[in-house]
C-alpha cells in the first residue's frame, strides 16, 4: 500500500510540475504594451499566457479561463492603493522560464487589462513568484529582464 501511494505521489508531482525550492537564474524576454506595461510569457497550471510582469503586486492573477475552473478556490478579499476587492484564490503551479512556484492565484476577468493594453492579457506575475529571486534586472533596450537566484 505504502509503495503504491508513492507510486502515485511521484506520478503526481511530474504531471503538476514541482515548485523550484531554488530557482535557476535566466534571462527572459519581453514586450510593452499600448500602455508601457511589460509584457512576458508564462504558464499557470501548464496553460500558456501573456502576463503584466508587476513588481508591485503581491500577488499572481489570472482569468479562470486559463485555469479552466471558474467557481473554485475561496473567496478572498484583497486590500491594494484603489481599495479592495474579493477574489477566489486557488493553488496552482506558475511556471517562469524553467522553473515552477506552487503559489496562490487569485481569479478574476482580465477583459479591462487587455483593453488598455491593446492585446490579450492572460493576467498578472507578482511578488509571490518573484520574490523567490534575488535580484531582477531589467534590460529595456534589448527587451529582456533577468532573474538571478539567491
Amino acid at each position: 500500500m505504502m509503495r503504491t501511494l508513492a507510486i502515485l505521489a511521484l506520478l503526481l508531482a511530474l504531471v503538476v510540475g514541482t515548485a523550484s525550492a531554488h530557482p535557476k537564474s535566466e534571462t527572459l524576454p519581453f514586450a510593452r504594451s499600448a500602455t508601457g506595461w511589460i509584457l512576458i510569457h508564462a504558464k499557470i497550471n501548464g496553460n500558456p499566457g501573456v502576463f503584466v510582469f508587476d513588481t508591485g503586486a503581491v500577488d499572481c492573477f489570472a482569468s479562470p479561463e486559463l485555469i479552466g475552473e471558474k467557481n473554485v478556490g475561496v473567496k478572498s478579499t484583497v486590500h491594494y492603493l484603489g481599495g479592495k476587492q474579493t477574489f477566489r484564490r486557488v493553488p496552482a503551479t506558475v511556471s517562469l522560464g524553467e522553473n515552477n512556484f506552487g503559489v496562490d492565484v487569485l481569479l478574476g476577468s482580465t477583459d479591462d487589462l487587455s483593453a488598455l493594453a491593446k492585446t490579450q492579457i492572460d493576467g498578472i506575475i507578482g511578488l509571490s513568484v518573484l520574490s523567490h529571486y534575488e535580484k531582477i534586472t531589467i534590460d529595456f533596450k534589448l527587451q529582456v529582464f533577468t532573474l538571478e537566484a539567491r
